[in-house]
């Protein structure tokens, strides 16, 4: 067995979050990476990430506390999962799938001719929790 450092703190100042039940929220940005790709961190340290659709989104409306979190912005990722022939999708019951069922509708994964555009989501607004 090996010794591990260990933090009963996470290791550093905590990340800022929002609790919200209900938002309006809207898309400003959006980039689909469809493959797995490199990414380097600031400390240097590089690791592959699984492709996604990554999301800058504005909180419209806070529909639970109205004016609370108004505004705020923050990133999301949508991931693709892998099936079971090791190809990269859009699972149809995932976070990236149910994005795409709010935004195309629920017959999206059933046309065949349907495909993705990124562009699609830029001022996209949509009912979420964060």
């Amino acid at each position: 067995m090996s010794a591990v450092k260990k933090s009963a703190t996470g290791g550093g100042a905590p990340s800022p979050s929002l609790d919200i039940l209900a938002a309006k929220l809207k898309i400003l940005d959006a980039e689909f990476r469809p493959e797995p790709y490199e990414v380097k961190m600031d400390s240097g340290r590089m690791f592959e990430a699984d492709p996604n659709v990554n999301v800058k989104v504005e909180v419209v409306q806070n529909l639970v506390e109205p004016g609370k979190d108004e505004g705020v912005r923050f990133y999301d990722r949508f991931r693709l999962r892998q099936d079971d022939d090791g190809d990269w999708v859009f699972a149809k019951y995932s976070k990236l799938g149910n994005l795409m069922m709010v935004r195309y509708g629920p017959d999206w994964f059933e046309d065949e001719k349907a495909g993705f555009d990124e562009e699609d989501l830029l001022d996209f607004e949509f009912i979420a929790q964060i």
